[in-house]
Parts: structure tokens; C-alpha cells; sequence
């Protein structure tokens, strides 16, 4: 703000009658209205006839404690340094829903194969980042932030290009979609016995309603948090199979052309499909 302690105190005075916070709560907008300025504080006097600590709440309800907690909490997040931020985005978006069909689409071959070939994967899909990262990093529609993913495939690979990306990102997430909703709704029907065609009769109705106001108020702050939640459910089921452990079955193999076994593609297609989704 400049310093002009007339609209200083009057931005303070709308922002009392509009939001409900407490002097310790708020030190970053007193340092920006100057508030602890007796230049201000005078002023304040002057136009509304009380002193300015009247725009400061005694104490505040549970429900605006925890909105200045969170607060507190997306300002840290989205203040971190460059490359604790990317590292913290990669690392909660990329731990998604596919990772819990890590076991099942493994178990046919054995943990030792399915591990095998995850680092396998791994290594393609490390390549496959630094591939894209470098021409991302070039890009100048990138850099001054006036384009996308898209605009950058176009530049180097033309028009052709962006429409296989558009149609490929397309099918892939229709197909993510289908199974994201049976496995919500399953393991729902599962729990409650409610048909599987409601929760997913409800799941869509929630989605149209968020398409329909148009805006998603998702930060990186938020996207962090659900992640990092994402995270910890994954290590207590890991932690809970652990309970039910039995060591000879991480020694079991079952891998094509292996002691004689047959190919079976249906298998096979299977544990690479989910390893690269996920």
C-alpha cells in the first residue's frame, strides 16, 4: 500500500467490517496498511470516530481458527523455495489411484518380477520427463507463462502433433475415468450395499456440479495437502498388508519363458499397463 494513512485506514476499515481476524492473526496485513503506525492509527481516528483496534476481534470462532490455520499453512507451502516445490508436486501428484493396483496386477507374476520391471519402467519414464523437461525449459511461451503442454507440442512437432496429443490425453483420461469410477463405486457397494450405479449415479452429479460453477479453487497449497494425505493412506495399507505378510510368497515367479512357462499376453499387458499409468 502507499503510504497514505487517509487510505490506509480505510482499507483496514472495510477489511473489519468484512472479514472477522484478530491482532495476532494478522501481521502481515498490518504490515501492509501500517497499521502499528501512529500516522494511521491517527487517521482512523479522524474519519470513523474510534480507535483502530476496534477492527480487531477479541477472539475468533473454531471455524476462523481453522481458516487462519490453513491459511498459515498454504502460505508456507506456496512460499517454499523453486525446487522443494517441484520436487513436492512430482512427488504428491504422481502417487495417484493406480498405485493401489500396483499388488494386484503384480501378484500373477510374483513381487520379485513386478519390482523388476517397475525399475524397468522407472528408468523410461526418468527419461521420458527429462525429454520433455528440456523443451519445456526452452520454450518462451512457457517461461512468460502465455501458453501450455500444448502450445509447446505444436511449436515443435506442428499441428499434427498437438492433435495426437489432444485425442491421446482425450482416450486416456475417458479410460482413467471408467475405472476410477467402478473402483469408487464397487468398494462403496461393497461397504453399504447400495448398488454400484448410484455411487456412481452420485459421483457423476458432484462432477457436473463442479463444471457447472466453472471454478475449482485449487492451489498449490491444496494440491499439496491432498497429496500428502494421498501418501499417508497408501503407507498405513502397506503398513496393514505387512500384518498379513508370509515370506515365501515374495520368492514366487511366475514370468513368461521362464521354467517353461507359457506367454500369456492378457498378464503380461496387464502388469505393464498399470506400471505405466502408475
Amino acid at each position: 500500500m502507499p503510504e497514505n494513512p487517509r487510505v490506509q485506514a480505510a482499507v483496514a476499515h472495510r477489511l473489519g467490517e468484512k472479514y472477522e481476524f484478530t491482532y495476532e492473526t494478522a501481521p502481515s496485513i498490518r504490515a501492509a496498511l501500517g497499521l502499528d503506525n501512529a500516522p494511521v492509527q491517527q487517521a482512523y481516528q479522524r474519519l470513523y470516530h474510534q480507535p483502530l483496534e476496534s477492527i480487531f476481534a477479541s477472539r475468533t470462532t473454531p471455524a476462523d481458527r481453522l481458516r487462519w490455520a490453513w491459511a498459515a499453512l498454504a502460505g508456507w507451502l506456496e512460499n517454499l523455495p523453486p525446487f522443494w516445490t517441484a520436487y513436492a508436486l512430482t512427488l504428491t501428484e504422481t502417487v495417484g489411484v493406480s498405485i493401489l493396483a500396483l499388488p494386484i496386477a503384480v501378484a500373477r507374476i510374483g513381487p520379485l518380477a513386478g519390482v523388476a520391471i517397475l525399475i524397468l519402467l522407472g528408468v523410461v519414464n526418468m527419461l521420458t520427463i527429462a525429454f520433455i523437461s528440456e523443451p519445456v525449459s526452452r520454450s518462451g511461451t512457457i517461461r512468460y507463462g502465455s501458453a501450455y503442454i500444448g502450445r509447446v507440442v505444436d511449436d515443435y512437432l506442428g499441428r499434427a502433433g498437438s492433435i495426437f496429443l489432444t485425442v491421446g490425453m482425450f482416450v486416456f483420461c475417458f479410460l482413467a475415468l471408467q475405472a476410477f469410477y467402478i473402483g469408487f463405486a464397487t468398494t462403496l457397494q461393497a461397504a453399504t450395499d447400495i448398488p454400484a450405479p448410484v455411487w456412481v449415479a452420485l459421483l457423476f452429479l458432484i462432477v457436473l456440479y463442479f463444471l457447472r460453477r466453472e471454478t475449482l479453487s485449487a492451489t498449490v497449497a491444496s494440491a499439496l495437502v491432498v497429496g500428502a494425505i494421498n501418501i499417508g493412506l497408501v503407507l498405513i495399507l502397506s503398513l496393514l498388508a505387512f500384518t498379513y505378510l508370509q515370506p515365501a510368497n515374495l520368492f514366487y515367479v511366475d514370468v513368461p519363458f521362464l521354467d517353461g512357462q507359457p506367454l500369456e499376453p492378457e498378464v503380461l499387458g496387464l502388469v505393464v499397463g498399470v506400471i505405466l499409468v502408475a
